[in-house]
């Protein structure tokens, strides 16, 4: 976790964007930043999923100040893998904490977006800095990235020093960034998602699934262009057990779309697993309703950054969650950028600062992003135990073995670096070792 010293004045930033990664720069940026908040919606609720954060975002998250019995997310101890037929593939056991001393913390997303948001905004005396504004119903609909100037849907303008960028996959501070507008594209999967109580799958009296669910983890269920995911979150004092289950997009029997809140059809996603082992059946049999969304893909951008504005998570480097990095990347991204602009001031040094927090984010981002996408399904020679074998444990060491913005600036801008400016496959790879 990196250990911020400030003398320079207070900057003024503006954060579009109020989920994961806007809530989290928020609290990074408060402790010696004036920060406002701009949100689209009325943010009644964040949408029902759950999120895991790997240890490098778990380091982050608790040096923040996070309230683990606030948060309850179960500590993930346990990945267990079988193939369609049922046969395990792998049963691994986990402690995160011996050895990359933080947890892998399995979280309800209304868990963990409400705790951001508290850490972000609130004035209790334990959190460092002043609290962050903010604004609701304010929808963004242009970015002056030269002035660090935004425009509302009401024609009110908001100018500060900086602008972040965290509006998700339809940024509209990226396309202020990029230059022209952009919109990620199909994967070819979809995912549909649903939560089932843990006393409903009790309440089978099942052996195998009671067995499944003894240890906290992940739970994953192979097939050829197919998978079932599931694992342990808890909300409000409910074990739930969350259920991506991710699909081709050929021969779905209805349509995805983009939105998380998109209803899915239960039916059609039993009928997708047809043919899977009998813990499969048991698990979906208890699901009453779900969402379908598309999974999305984007190439990596070569910059994330123009003048005084900067684009982070989802807007910056959206992802297929077979890594489950997405959320984990996006609170790396508000940390660093609370780094580099620990010493701005004036408008020179903010473009720096912001082009030195891209420099330390963007290769390990690209790095997730291009991960993700080879773990992707799809059709590919071979048995399941070889599609099964491509697995996010593999790169464990790389995205969990992380302290901070600090920390990596040391590791890759040390002298055996200077000079090398491949952030991405060998290169970032040699930063990590």
């Amino acid at each position: 976790m990196t250990t911020i010293s400030k003398s320079s004045p207070r900057l003024k930033v503006t954060v579009v964007g109020a989920g994961i990664a806007g809530l989290a720069t928020a609290r990074a940026l408060r402790e010696h930043h004036d920060v406002v908040i701009l949100e689209t919606s009325r943010l009644k609720t964040e949408t029902g999923a759950a999120i895991g954060t790997g240890p490098n975002a778990s380091r982050i998250l608790l040096g923040w100040g996070v309230d683990l019995a606030k948060l309850e997310s179960p500590d993930g101890r346990r990945i267990i893998e079988f193939n369609k037929q049922g046969d395990v593939l792998q049963d691994i056991k986990l402690d995160m904490h011996k050895t990359y001393g933080a947890p892998f913390l399995l979280n309800h997303r209304i868990a963990l977006h409400r705790e951001l948001k508290r850490l972000a905004t609130s004035e209790d005396a334990g959190i460092p800095g002043k609290p962050a504004k903010l604004l609701t119903a304010s929808k963004v609909v242009a970015v002056d990235c030269d002035t660090a100037t935004v425009t509302l849907e009401d024609g009110s303008q908001i100018q500060g020093d900086v602008v972040v960028g965290a509006d998700g996959i339809k940024s509209t501070v990226r396309d202020a960034v990029l230059g022209q507008p952009l919109v990620p594209k199909p994967s070819g999967h979809s995912a549909y998602r649903t939560m089932i109580p843990f006393d409903k799958l009790h309440a089978l009296r099942d052996a195998q699934v009671d067995e499944v669910l003894s240890m906290p983890g992940l739970i994953m269920i192979v097939g050829l262009d197919r998978r079932l995911v599931a694992y342990t979150c808890r909300l409000d004092g409910q074990d739930l057990l969350n259920i991506v289950a991710i699909v081709p997009d050929a021969g779905l029997q209805q349509t995805s779309k983009e939105s998380w809140s998109a209803e899915g059809d239960i039916k059609a996603l039993r009928a997708c697993y047809e043919g899977f082992c009998p813990l499969t059946h048991k698990i979906l049999s208890l699901a009453d309703q779900c969402s379908l969304y598309q999974l999305r893909d984007q190439d990596p951008f070569g910059s994330w950054t123009r003048g005084k504005a900067m684009i982070i998570g989802d807007a910056a480097h959206c992802m297929l969650p077979h890594l489950s990095q997405g959320g984990s990347q996006a609170i790396e991204d508000a940390e660093a950028i609370a780094y580099a602009l620990q010493s701005a001031s004036g408008s020179a040094a903010v473009e720096a600062s912001l082009k030195r927090a891209e420099r330390l984010r963007i290769g390990r981002a690209t790095f997730a992003q291009e991960h993700s996408r080879k773990q992707a399904l799809g059709p590919r020679p071979g048995t399941e135990e070889e599609v099964a074998g491509k697995n996010p444990m593999q790169f464990t060491h790389y995205l969990y073995d992380y302290s901070g913005a600090e920390d990596w600036a040391k590791r890759m801008e040390g002298p055996e670096q200077r000079g090398n400016s491949d952030q991405s496959g060998a290169a970032i790879l040699a930063v990590a070792a």
